[in-house]
């Protein structure tokens, strides 16, 4: 898989500038997200990062913070019994792990943001062996606007069209989970769908 021909001006840098541009993960493992290969990819790395995020840029009124990585938890038991679904769900958020999260406004602002994004989470699916469907993103649609509903209703920060009134605590009752237990939660999910895809 190639970088997007629009990103193709971040290769003709100097060696110096792709140095800088470096990152090193949790596992030691340096990547770049403008040439992010496949032996970049560490779920421990996706899963470190992710349960050190906070959802909604941090801006919820509670004690501690309700993690990306478990909110990609409760994504996932919301897209149903088919583990590559399933699959799908925990790692939909996956590319803010070597990258960022950004609200949306800024996303809508920055497209090269947008592109690269896109392209880390494609090599990621592939990685893991996921071809998406049109039904796959249908339904991760579907389940991950479900959550953000959830969420809304829980955080305090529901809008007028909302189409539930439930909590998210009130379907997943885990309440807000500190960052070694989102990332426990993130692994175990993550190593309960694989076993059920590798016994198929």
């Amino acid at each position: 898989m190639n970088l997007p021909h629009s990103l193709l001006k971040y290769q003709a840098v100097s060696p110096e500038e792709k140095d800088r541009r470096l990152i090193k993960g949790a596992t030691g493992t340096f990547y770049d997200v403008f040439n992010f290969r496949p032996w970049m990819i560490s779920l421990h790395d996706i899963a470190t990062s992710l349960s050190k995020k906070c959802r909604w840029n941090g801006m919820i009124n509670i004690e501690g913070i309700f993690t990306i990585a478990q909110h990609s938890v409760y994504v996932s038991r919301t897209m149903g019994r088919d583990p590559y679904y399933r699959l799908m769900g925990l790692l939909h958020d996956a590319s803010e792990g070597p990258m960022v999260d950004m609200i949306t406004p800024m996303k809508r602002a920055l497209p090269d943001f947008v592109n690269v994004e896109d392209y880390v989470q494609a090599m990621i699916y592939s990685h893991f062996d996921l071809s998406i469907t049109p039904e796959m993103d249908k339904a991760l649609h579907a389940a991950d606007r479900l959550c953000l509903e959830w969420e809304a209703n829980q955080f305090d920060r529901a809008w007028e069209d909302m189409q539930t009134d439930r909590k998210i605590f009130d379907v997943f009752p885990e309440g807000c989970l500190d960052s070694a237990q989102s990332k426990k939660l993130f692994i175990t999910e993550f190593n309960s769908i694989m076993a059920e895809i590798l016994t198929r």
